[in-house]
């Protein structure tokens, strides 16, 4: 495995994750793997964000939930969409299927909040994925 840069996980406070993909992998292929990865971290720390916003009893950040949600459902399905062009049509319909659900699930914040923990649990658990 090569190891290709260090990157903070959110939701793992203070701790620094390496990310390493599969050297056997082609360069192409490496280079693809790691944008994946990337892209999925800023998704996660928006939803990180979310999980924050939801945490907090401030009046006036209903409309900043609503945004970070449309937000987040907007980079899911444009992860979904890009995922499945470069080959990975099992994670990018895992992903528009999770996309789907979060547009389902009612914005009150006892639903919503342990939604988005999960959400950003299943994330890592992508992230790893992919560096294999």
């Amino acid at each position: 495995m090569e190891s290709e840069e260090p990157a903070s996980i959110p939701g793992q406070q203070n701790e620094i994750s390496t990310i390493e993909i599969d050297k056997a992998l082609p360069a192409e292929t490496r280079e693809l793997v790691s944008i994946m990865i990337s892209e999925i971290q800023n998704i996660q720390s928006s939803t990180h964000q979310l999980n924050s916003l939801l945490s907090s009893d401030t009046a006036d950040n209903d409309k900043q939930v609503q945004r970070q949600l449309h937000d987040i459902t907007q980079m899911l399905e444009f992860y979904s969409d890009a995922v499945n062009s470069i080959g990975f049509e099992g994670l990018g319909n895992i992903v528009s299927h999770v996309r789907t659900s979060l547009g389902e699930v009612p914005v009150e914040r006892s639903v919503l909040a342990p939604f988005c923990t999960v959400l950003e649990e299943w994330m890592t658990i992508i992230i790893r994925y992919l560096q294999n």
